[in-house]
């Protein structure tokens, strides 16, 4: 295992240096290229917005049933907890 290990290692060392070094004029291109794509105007793909309908507050009733149903999640939980727990003896 640890020669596979060291295989590993020497392949991840020697791959890159392996690779065709670029030429100055090479990479001063295409850092320019880089920098430009920055500098574009951006296409617009947003849609329109849509006005609201006047409805857009919180609905008072659907919070108090979320609230209703994750007190009962919170009492079932509690009632199979209860339920778990063996009391012990004063004197235990």
């Amino acid at each position: 295992m640890a020669r596979f290990t060291l295989l590993l290692t020497l392949l991840a060392l020697a791959l890159p240096a392996a690779a065709p070094a670029a030429t100055p004029e090479e990479a001063s291109l295409a850092t320019e290229r880089y920098y430009q794509s920055y500098r574009a105007e951006p296409a617009v793909t947003a849609a329109p917005a849509v006005p609201a309908a006047g409805n857009d507050g919180p609905s008072w009733l659907g919070a108090a049933a979320i609230g209703a149903g994750l007190a009962l999640v919170a009492g079932g939980l509690g009632a199979y907890a209860a339920r778990t727990v063996r009391p012990r003896g004063i004197g235990a």
